[in-house]
């Protein structure tokens, strides 16, 4: 959905991706698509703006759903990242680009509690979002240099 409007699509899909996967760590379900927009530079460059409106919604009261997810080609969903790569609709130096910035996105997730307290996050909150911090290093952990399957568009 990038290519065509954005200056550097494969940058900008692999930062769309990091940003998932904050939200998944941090459990914050408020993930729409209205939660990301785009910023043309004074250069012309267009790119996504910095992030924003992003808080571990699972403390929020009304219990907000997941509302955004990855769908495979038959519409089931899928979490892992590898089949998440696999399937998007890029070319191959581009999906090999991909999994290397996710891949070199490890230590800013695995990084996360001390950056949550160095924000001033409260320790309750951020032993709640433990499992899925770890899940989502694990996730990170798992990802190949090579595609999971051969790539179908």
């Amino acid at each position: 959905a990038f290519k065509g409007i954005v200056s550097s699509p494969t940058q900008e899909i692999a930062e769309y991706l990091k940003r998932d996967i904050l939200n998944l760590a941090i459990r914050n379900t408020d993930n729409h698509a209205r939660n990301t927009a785009l910023q043309q530079l004074p250069d012309g460059t267009v790119q996504l703006t910095p992030i924003f409106d992003i808080a571990p919604m699972f403390l929020d009261r009304e219990m907000i759903a997941r509302s955004c997810r990855w769908l495979d080609i038959n519409e089931h969903e899928i979490a892992d990242l590898n089949a998440i790569i696999d399937a998007l609709k890029v070319d191959e130096l581009e999906r090999i680009a991909i999994r290397e910035a996710i891949r070199d996105f490890i230590n800013v997730v695995e990084s996360l509690p001390d950056t949550m307290r160095e924000s001033g996050v409260d320790d309750a909150i951020i032993e709640q979002c433990k499992y899925s911090i770890e899940k989502q290093v694990n996730n990170i952990a798992a990802v190949t240099s090579s595609p999971s399957k051969p790539y179908k568009p």
